[in-house]
């Protein structure tokens, strides 16, 4: 039926109050009749059906009859047939205890009216998917649906195709994907026809429809060339169950044990991110945001109501992962913002390298141990070469939490070596 007769044939029971509608000189039987008649009327013999809700089988009409017998008469005078249920409409309609009975045709006039004003009449919950990716120089899950919902029964395409590459002289990609809503991982080995002659830009096109439970994802070269003449797609549903490469545990010094992490403190300092990519240099109160998020993130929590366990738990792992399940974004762009914010401190003077804000920025970085910034990594090498036996005690613990390549650790131990051999010369001076 077309809402517009829907429309019309519900109106007048929705919200039904019958001591406000009902004049005083006519019976409910009359003023059903009438409505009835007046709806039909209105629709000018178009009508092939009606939804009609509320307990007519139960309001008396008179002593043989009850309303819902009123209804059925003026039908069968339109010549219309009807097909009523023997039980209530609440055996298969469930709605919350103590809501008026005509709630379901109130939402069939809402859902017209929407239409009518081309609003979406409901949404699809989009499935998150990630893929398997090395960042700053490290590998992480990368979010490829950035959208929680979307218009029902549309297609959804990421409005911003995140960009990966294809480094110089590699001639095989290993594509992993995973979804929220399942417990293995999906692999997709491509050869390319040939070893990158140069670093190759890849931007990823996902496409999903909610209601098909799958996701297409076409990978585009740069390069027009560079899959030779292969289109490549990652299809969820085609790809074979895989379990993840090994990834090297981080080491620091002291030699890091494993650190564990858990989505309640992710969420216990969810805000002061936010908190902190809405603050810029020039606010007020920019130094004591990220003193604050210097406090949130540098700590362990436990999980109090875990009863009996006494772990303590960090934001990310000595990897700087955050827990399984949790949307990178947020994090991404707190790393890309202090990244940034370093950087144009290592551009100024060293007067200012030493303010407290940028300490505090260092000091949030390395206490994502593996998954420090960039830069970050770029001011504690500069300082270890240049400072060697003299370098800060809080670059040294630095250096030690967020170093994981073999360069970095090589020159991490080469200062932390001379600088104990000082130490005893003093001491035997």
């Amino acid at each position: 039926m077309q809402s517009g007769w829907l429309e019309k044939l519900t109106a007048k029971c929705c919200n039904f109050d019958l001591s406000r509608t009902l004049p005083e000189e006519k019976s409910l039987t009359e003023y059903v009749r009438k409505s009835v008649q007046g709806a039909l009327k209105l629709c000018h013999g178009d009508v092939v059906g009606a939804i009609i809700t509320g307990n007519l089988e139960y309001l008396p009409a008179n002593s043989d009859q009850s309303l819902k017998h009123i209804v059925f008469e003026e039908l069968e005078k339109a010549g219309l047939e009807y097909n009523a249920s023997p039980k209530p409409a609440g055996t298969y309609i469930f709605y919350p205890e103590g809501t008026d009975i005509d709630l379901i045709a109130e939402g069939c006039l809402i859902y017209h009216n929407r239409v009518s004003k081309n609003l979406p009449t409901y949404y699809d919950t989009l499935p998150k998917l990630d893929m398997w990716a090395r960042v700053y120089g490290k590998t992480q899950w990368c979010s490829l649906v950035k959208d929680d919902v979307i218009e029902g029964g549309e297609t959804y395409e990421n409005p911003s195709p995140p960009k990966f590459a294809v480094e110089q002289d590699q001639h095989e990609i290993e594509f992993f994907l995973r979804r929220e809503d399942s417990d293995d991982f999906r692999k997709l080995p491509f050869a390319l026809p040939g070893p990158a002659p140069s670093q190759i830009g890849l931007n990823l096109k996902v496409k999903m429809r909610p209601a098909q439970g799958f996701a297409s994802v076409e990978v585009i070269p740069s390069e027009s060339k560079a899959f030779g003449s292969e289109h490549l797609y990652l299809d969820w549903s085609r790809m074979e169950p895989s379990e993840l490469p090994e990834e090297p545990l981080g080491i620091g010094f002291p030699q890091t044990f494993r650190i564990e992490t858990h989505r309640d403190v992710y969420n216990a300092v969810k805000l002061t991110l936010r908190t902190y990519l809405q603050t810029t240099f020039i606010d007020h109160n920019y130094g004591q945001v990220i003193l604050q998020l210097k406090d949130e993130i540098s700590r362990t929590r436990s999980v109090l109501w875990n009863y009996g366990d006494n772990t303590r738990y960090r934001i990310v792992n000595e990897n700087g992962y955050l827990p399984g399940g949790i949307d990178t974004t947020l994090m991404l762009n707190v790393i890309n913002k202090m990244d940034n914010e370093i950087g144009e401190f290592l551009a100024r003077q060293m007067i200012e390298r030493n303010s407290k804000n940028f300490k505090c920025l260092i000091q949030i970085s390395t206490w994502l141990f593996a998954g420090a910034p960039e830069n970050c990594y770029v001011y504690l090498r500069q300082m270890l070469k240049s400072e060697k036996i003299n370098v800060p005690v809080n670059v040294v613990h630095g250096a030690g939490r967020s170093f994981f390549q073999n360069e970095d650790i090589k020159l991490f131990f080469d200062v932390a070596v001379k600088r104990i051999k000082n130490d005893r010369e003093k001491t035997n001076n």
